[in-house]
């Protein structure tokens, strides 16, 4: 499992806990060599230029609006990546909002 997070602290505490974590930096993540890629934070996070490093050959995860345009959909699909939307990975979310709303 390869991880990332914006909080090196969070990291460094992570590496210690669970020893076969491979920690990255966040501008790495994208390039690291895994088989499902799971955005799980920062939305916008898969654009035009992050989908070229990509190795992984599944985007499935929890962060809202993953994307950064409508666009990198298309780009995912040439590259022969399979997409899962974070409307259908992350359908409690989904469920909480609109219970929220009722």
């Amino acid at each position: 499992i390869v991880v990332t997070d914006t909080d090196s602290e969070r990291l460094v505490t992570l590496a210690k806990k669970y020893k076969t974590l491979k920690v990255v930096e966040p501008a790495d993540i994208f390039a690291a060599d895994v088989d499902i890629f799971a955005p799980c934070a920062l939305a916008g996070a898969l654009s035009p230029h992050t989908v070229q490093s990509l190795k992984a050959r599944l985007v499935v995860g929890g962060a809202n609006n993953q994307l950064s345009n409508p666009s990198v959909e298309g780009l995912l699909y040439s590259s022969g990546i399979v997409y899962i939307p974070d409307y259908i990975a992350n359908a409690g979310g989904f469920m909480s909002v609109v219970h929220e709303y009722e």
